[in-house]
């Protein structure tokens, strides 16, 4: 398993910052999920949970007018995966600044 401090930086280091090339990597490396599977249920689990708010979290219906642009709503996800490879989302973060790396994260260092 990779450790946090890695001198190589976030990609190959134990905490939660790095790109999602570096998620997949680990899924696959430590558990043995297949990427292309892994990002079609990840697709799947972030869908579900639009379909589901979209009413709420409309730009005009927004209360955080910066989480909107030219797109629409801009969000960040946490997720987990089990085993099977199946996604779950844990919470959303409507801007980046809701959580900042590290902060209140046991991975963040």
């Amino acid at each position: 398993a990779p450790s946090a401090g890695d001198p190589r930086g976030s990609e190959f280091d134990a905490g939660s910052g790095g790109s999602l090339h570096k998620w997949f990597r680990i899924a696959e490396e430590q558990n043995g999920l297949d990427p292309k599977v892994l990002w079609k249920t990840i697709k799947e689990v972030v869908a579900l949970f639009i379909l589901s708010v979209r009413g709420t979290v409309s730009c005009q219906n927004n209360p955080i007018p910066h989480a909107c642009g030219a797109v629409g709503f801009h969000f960040f996800a946490d997720l987990v995966v089990d085993s099977s490879g199946r996604a779950w989302l844990m919470e959303i973060h409507p801007t980046l600044a809701i959580k900042s790396h590290g902060l209140g994260d046991p991975e963040g260092g």
